[in-house]
């Protein structure tokens, strides 16, 4: 009696798994699956690293962040080269010359 009862479950827990799992994967394709120039990739997130020459871009929606491999930061934002990994940073967390000179 034991035997079938826990198969059944089994089932039941299996065929309640399976949507889950392609919703994630229309998630993670339609949003961060582009993984050009990548080292590392998930189809969750992106890229998480880029090969040597390229820029990591992060770009946040919501709580969520994908990362994408970039020839050139896109506008408002700028390229910084590091030993480890090279990222685009954005412009507005730079200070604004003109209140740094008093003007």
């Amino acid at each position: 009696m034991r035997a079938p009862l826990c198969l059944l479950l089994l089932v039941a827990h299996a065929v309640d798994m399976l949507p889950v799992n392609r919703r994630k994967k229309q998630v993670g394709t339609g949003l961060g699956g582009n993984c050009t120039g990548c080292v590392i990739c998930s189809e969750e997130n992106g890229c998480s690293t880029c090969q040597q020459r390229l820029f990591l871009f992060i770009r946040r929606e919501g709580i969520r962040q994908y990362g994408k491999c970039v020839h050139d930061c896109p506008s408002g934002y700028f390229g910084v080269r590091g030993q480890e990994v090279n990222r685009c940073k954005s412009t507005w967390l730079l200070p604004d010359p003109a209140l740094a000179l008093g003007s």
